[in-house]
């Protein structure tokens, strides 16, 4: 007999002889009525029942230890349920089932929340709450976690929608991942979602770490701000590594405006990364109780635990408010200086595109209020165009920023568009009359229209989606050719202060053009895998994918999904033997549908198998509209080789199953670790997993994921990608956290820099996937996991100080070792223009950029002399003019060298660029 047959025999005694000596009492199924599901714990369903007029919730389990872990809880249960704050156990009930591998199914009977989850009350009702209201329910939370914790319970598992509300009472419910402190184990696996995990289990070797009574306070912290905010962590960013990560270095969600200090202070000191500087729960509930109710307690503690007397604590309040009165405004030209902008370097031989990501209104607001400033109420019938231009000069770099395709030809463009919004940005005093003019006027609505152009051939050509949109490479000439002269005649008319492109630097710019035409057309030949047809075209599915896409989110969208009868499910030779997936808590059983070999996987299962009443043969759960659409999009994947082919859906014994290709050889990883891949199979695989990527990229898909142990191999040893975005909804909702932070190993720089936060969420890009490319090329080729000896930390400041995996690669007869090596090289090095890419370290800036600091203050100062000369000028203005053009061109290019970037570093570093300085600067003497 089996350890699990064992146990399960000693919990089923434990539990019947509870039953008849009445220490658990016991309910007929039968008398339940009206049962619904209403939701799912850790290791079940979760129902509401009407008994006897009263409602009650039925929490079910389906785990293949459900007798244990039932036990596990109803011990639990009984120890805590007598607080107020707790939700009541009143005894359990069991179900018949069908299943043939577990003949009943047992339920605890619990009270029922008719509040919903802490994160639906505070979503429905936040607005009608005030601080009296927000600090009970922290209080209240702090009051259970203090009873289970008097008891040597770890929750293990605070969160929003593991807080049940009662009569706008806390009710502290799921204690399906709680343990006792005596039995807990550094193998426990870390559920739940990331913003409430204590940081500290974020770690890669994760043994090292058992969550404790301090993981749980770390939670509560992060529960008060939610409940201040009336948001759940880090609102719409991806709770993913990258998040996780500076979650580990220190990041945390800033104070809501008007939130008391106090309280405030408490949440800072629960949620700090280090377990032994947060507080006990007694001193949670004793800071809460202050708060609430100040006339009893005369003494505070400060955060450094020294004793601040409340009256001296009103003295300094008052003191802060006299300061705070006396403090004057910001002037108005101060505002715009708050704002960093860089814009565009201008030389007479090119225009190098400097691009940051800024904040749209932040960006649109201060080129406006410059402008403004500048020029004074003449631009104001302006503002909409000015506004309308900034953003689209925005969206067109963030467009480029993320090309695939054409990036030299786009570059050309970038190059125009950032000049004239540099130039733009520097208008001065004196031109107020060219304003008034409608000529003038008409010039820039064409001006914002042209940039709406340029914005939209970029986002085409830079994407195989949007490239098959031009009949011919002759199109595209002619529609790139007609732009830069429109552009370059618009400026003109405006008579902005910019270089004027000649009809010589528009042959270069078609010369710039016809090269990415030609590279593109000899991929195009080679490529292959369902990206093109058969006449070297575009595969057109990539429109009907995006179309989708397009339309998922519609209500009532609802696509065809090929529907496959159970029938034509056989069992293949030698009997289906259940497969167990690390990335689903279900089962995969492999099958025989028309003649191949497929995979059976759960995606939607019977809710309410226990009210068999009024429930026909026919009815099946329903599957959520997303997930629907998004089974669509899959279906239609299979049109390339080298993704995982989705033929339908099955219903079968009331749920519903999904159909897959089999992959017989596991994914890549299982396949390296068994087998040592000979040199030209490698380079095979690697070939058709590009080619996968790229068709994923056509259909505007990210993967997101892209590492060995996400590709399938079949018996053919052909690659198949799966487990990417369009596959997330069939996947188990509870993550093992430990899973998740593996994924660094294959992550981009940009997105594991904890930093971002005070940048914004930064996305991921087609960039931050071709980086998790080429570490799969390093994993393939040396067959293990990439920095596999160090710990989460190691790599985070290993990958963002520059440094890489080694390419030292074994001898072989082969000879492609050095030119694969290139190719992950180039992976990580050619990703497109991504400012984090080319920032440098600061303080070797600062080296490299001091010699040259008095040539550029006498630019500056140069600069405005020339500007008042002309100013003064009583004759030969014209003339003055077209050299005050160049100077101001000039200045607004010399700005651009204060911005730490390599290409800056770099000449900077050049005794040459020294000497042609001092010259520029010689030359200004002059024209002055």
């Amino acid at each position: 007999m089996s350890d699990i047959t064992e146990t399960s025999n000693i919990d089923n005694e434990w539990l019947e002889k509870s039953v008849s000596d009445g220490r658990i009492r016991y309910y007929e199924a039968s008398d339940f009525k009206d049962i619904k599901p209403i939701g799912r714990g850790s290791f079940g369903d979760v129902f509401r029942a009407n008994w006897r007029n009263i409602s009650f919730a039925l929490k079910s389990f389906n785990d293949e230890q459900t007798l244990k872990e039932i036990v596990k809880e109803l011990k639990m249960q009984q120890n805590v349920d007598s607080h107020e704050n707790i939700l009541r156990f009143y005894g359990i009930t069991k179900f018949e089932s069908n299943s043939t591998c577990q003949a009943i199914k047992y339920s605890l009977v619990l009270e029922y929340a008719d509040g919903g989850t802490l994160r639906a009350y505070l979503k429905k009702h936040f607005n009608e709450l005030n601080w009296d209201d927000k600090y009970q329910l922290a209080s209240q939370l702090a009051n259970a976690v203090e009873f289970i914790h008097e008891c040597d319970i770890i929750h293990r598992d605070l969160h929003s929608n593991n807080i049940l509300i009662r009569k706008k009472n806390i009710k502290l419910a799921d204690f399906g991942l709680s343990k006792k402190i005596a039995e807990a184990t550094s193998n426990s696996k870390v559920f739940g979602v990331i913003p409430y995990i204590d940081p500290k289990s974020f770690n890669i070797k994760s043994n090292k770490y058992t969550l404790n009574k301090k993981s749980d306070i770390y939670s509560i912290g992060v529960l008060m701000w939610e409940i201040s905010s009336g948001y759940r962590p880090f609102y719409g960013e991806d709770y993913d590594v990258s998040l996780a990560l500076a979650i580990l270095d220190g990041r945390r969600e800033n104070v809501i405006d008007g939130t008391p200090s106090a309280y405030s202070s408490l949440y800072k000191e629960c949620w700090k990364c280090e377990p032994d500087e947060r507080p006990n729960i007694q001193k949670v509930v004793l800071t809460l109780k202050s708060i609430i109710s100040p006339e009893n307690n005369d003494i505070i503690m400060d955060n450094n635990n020294e004793e601040i007397d409340n009256c001296e604590m009103d003295k300094l309040a008052s003191k802060s408010y006299e300061s705070m009165t006396n403090f004057d405004d910001c002037a108005l030209n101060d505002i715009s200086s708050l704002i960093d902008v860089s814009i565009g370097s201008i030389s007479s031989q090119s225009i190098i595109p400097n691009i940051v990501r800024v904040d749209d209104k932040a960006y649109s607001a201060k080129f406006s209020l410059e402008t403004i400033i500048n020029l004074g109420e003449s631009v104001e019938p302006y503002l909409p165009l000015i506004i309308a231009a900034t953003s689209l000069i925005k969206q067109t770099i963030e467009a480029f920023e993320y090309a695939q395709y054409n990036k030299k030809s786009c570059a050309v463009l970038v190059e125009r568009v950032q000049a004239a919004e540099a130039a733009l940005n520097h208008c001065k005093q004196g031109n107020e009359k060219i304003f008034c003019k409608k000529a003038y006027y008409s010039s820039f609505e064409r001006f914002a229209a042209i940039l709406e152009e340029i914005k939209g051939f970029i986002q085409d050509v830079a994407h195989l989606s949007g490239y098959r949109k031009f009949i011919s490479n002759d199109n595209i000439k002619v529609r790139f050719q007609q732009l830069i002269t429109d552009f370059d005649s618009i400026v003109s008319d405006l008579q902005l202060i910019m270089f004027i492109a000649n009809e010589e630097k528009r042959k270069k710019d078609i010369d710039t053009l016809q090269k990415d035409i030609n590279e593109m057309s000899r991929f195009l030949d080679k490529i292959n895998g369902g990206v093109t047809t058969s006449d070297k075209k575009i595969n057109n599915i990539f429109e009907y994918i995006i179309t989708l896409k397009g339309k998922s989110s519609e209500k009532g969208f609802n696509p065809i999904i090929n529907r496959i009868d159970s029938n034509e499910l056989k069992e293949p030779i030698g009997g289906s033997q259940p497969v167990v997936s690390s990335r689903n808590k279900h089962e995969i059983h492999k099958k025989l549908y028309r003649g191949q070999d497929v995979a059976c996987k759960l995606i939607a299962e019977e809710q309410n198998k226990s009210d068999k009443s009024d429930k026909s043969p026919e009815t099946v759960p329903p599957i959520s509209s997303r997930v629907h659409a998004e089974l669509a999009i899959l279906s239609n994947l299979e049109k390339c080789d080298y993704i995982i082919n989705f033929h339908g859906l099955c219903e079968k014994d009331g749920s519903v199953l999904g159909v897959f290709g089999w992959a017989e050889n596991g994914n890549l990883r299982e396949l390296y670790e068994k087998f040592d891949i000979e040199w030209p199979r490698k380079l095979t695989i690697a070939i058709n997993i590009c080619r996968g990527i790229i068709f994923l990229h056509g259909c505007q898909i990210l993967h997101r994921d892209i590492r060995c142990e996400n590709i399938l191999i079949t018996e053919n040893l052909e690659p198949k990608i799966s487990n990417f975005e369009y596959t997330y909804a069939l996947q188990a909702n509870i993550s093992d956290i430990r899973q998740i932070t593996q994924i660094i190993r294959w992550l981009a720089p940009e997105k594991m820099n904890s930093k971002k936060g005070e940048e914004g969420n930064v996305p991921h890009t087609i960039q931050c996937e071709i980086f998790s490319f080429g570490m799969l090329l390093w994993e393939l080729a040396f067959q293990k996991v990439p920095y596999i000896d160090m710990e989460i930390s190691e790599i985070q400041n290993h990958i963002l100080s520059g440094k890489r995996e080694h390419l030292n690669f074994p001898l072989s007869p082969y000879g492609v070792e050095e030119e694969y090596g290139n190719i992950i090289k180039a992976e990580d090095s050619n990703r497109g223009l991504n400012p984090k890419d080319t920032i440098v370290d600061t303080s070797k800036f600062a080296e490299a950029v001091g010699p040259y600091l008095p040539l550029i203050t006498a630019v500056a100062s140069l600069t405005q002399q020339i500007v008042k000369a002309y100013e003064s000028a009583q004759y030969n203005k014209k003339s003055c003019a077209a050299l005050l053009e160049r100077v101001q061109a000039a200045e607004v290019a010399v700005q651009a060298l204060n911005q730490p970037r390599q290409e800056n570093e770099k000449n900077f570093r050049n005794q040459s660029y020294y000497y042609n300085f001092e010259r520029f600067v010689a030359i200004l003497r002059e024209i002055k």
